[in-house]
């Protein structure tokens, strides 16, 4: 039985974030040997290897994925106390 495009980005979620960057990394990879060289719209030949480097420096120009590692660490601190001794006794 085929994977889904939806099970797949379900999983990945679950990725912590170097994962995910390790996920993409490996996806790439493949992309790129698959992608033959392509006339850019000014009808030049653009390597898929530099097409790559330019899609990992736009990456490096997002901003980190919110919330945070330590505001994700917190909240589910939050969470698994509130779930053992009840919303009256958390700490915020």
């Amino acid at each position: 039985m085929p994977v889904t495009l939806a099970e797949v980005q379900q999983l990945a979620e679950q990725l912590a974030p170097a994962e995910q960057a390790q996920l993409i990394a490996h996806l790439a990879r493949r992309l790129a040997a698959t992608i033959p060289a392509s006339p850019d719209q000014a009808g030049v030949f653009v390597d898929p290897w530099a097409k790559l480097a330019s899609f990992w420096r736009e990456l490096e120009t997002l901003e980190p994925p919110h919330p945070d590692p330590v505001e994700q660490l917190l909240a589910d601190r939050r969470s698994r106390q509130q779930m053992i001794e009840g919303s009256d006794h958390v700490h915020s």
